[in-house]
């Protein structure tokens, strides 16, 4: 089916939101619209003449330069927050974070993609006009980057701005932020121990059960001649024990991936799926 012609994309309506909740659907065509703008001889993202299956190929028809783009940082404390900061000044520096539509952040990479997100929101607060590009040029002229320190050493000379990188090394520390026998410290003391006993319940718990193993033989020996003398109670608990393994080893490994369990090549999803999530 053929999407309808129009001369601009609808814009999202801001007093329509609160008539929500809205469709997978309704979402992806105004994101589209706000994103895409209209297609190559005046057709909308936005029109619903358009069916989601036609709307969702002519996107994958668009020329790789034009899809929506998204930057995805991902977790991993504050070695991923540093890793993701290089590739953030990397990308300012060449221009190529204007390239990105989405965001997707996870754990240590969110530490740095709420920097980056609040200091373009701050940053075109103060100046709508350009202020948003500046900044990002900024980022790409921090301390830290490829020839940053110089950059960074004549912005301050000349007034142009503080090194937006600046507050976010001062406050990398976020595990601890106030120095010495605080209550940061304290708390990190009490997060390390707390770990350290989690993670020692499972080892020694292991550890007992190898070292039960020779004593469990040696027992087995002598069972013959005790088990006269063995309450019925005890067999009970020992087989409901064996049963319990029993099941919970069978759970593991029936909820283990097979190798068949996924498609070769990504799919689209179906029109059924897409009805159901909406």
């Amino acid at each position: 089916m053929a999407c309808g012609a129009q001369s601009k994309p609808q814009p999202v309506d801001e007093r329509a939101l609160e008539d929500g909740p809205f469709s997978t659907e309704e979402v992806l065509r105004n994101e589209l619209a706000q994103l895409m703008g209209d297609q190559p001889g005046g057709k909308s993202w936005s029109d619903r003449s358009c069916s989601l299956d036609a709307l969702w190929k002519q996107l994958h028809a668009q020329p790789a330069d034009q899809r929506p783009n998204a930057l995805c940082l991902s977790g991993g404390g504050i070695r991923s927050a540093t890793f993701c900061l290089g590739v953030l000044q990397w990308l300012a520096q060449h221009g190529r974070l204007k390239d990105f539509n989405y965001l997707s952040t996870v754990s240590g990479g969110g530490y740095i993609g709420s920097w980056l997100v609040n200091g373009l929101c701050q940053a075109g607060k103060d100046d709508p006009a350009g202020g948003s590009d500046a900044w990002l040029q900024r980022v790409g002229q921090s301390s830290g980057s490829v020839g940053g320190a110089v950059w960074a050493g004549a912005a301050r000379s000349a007034g142009e701005g503080k090194d937006p990188v600046a507050p976010l090394r001062a406050f990398s520390n976020y595990l601890s932020p106030s120095g010495g026998m605080s209550g940061d410290a304290f708390s990190l003391v009490a997060i390390f121990i707390r770990n350290l006993l989690l993670n020692a319940v499972v080892w020694l718990s292991l550890l007992a059960a190898i070292v039960a193993v020779p004593r469990i033989y040696v027992a087995l020996l002598g069972a013959a001649d005790l088990a006269p003398s063995i309450p019925y109670a005890y067999w009970v608990f020992v087989a409901a024990a064996f049963a319990a393994i029993v099941w919970g080893v069978s759970y593991v490994v029936a909820d283990l991936p097979q190798q068949g369990d996924a498609p070769a090549t990504p799919t689209a999803p179906s029109p059924a799926q897409r009805q159901a999530a909406a």
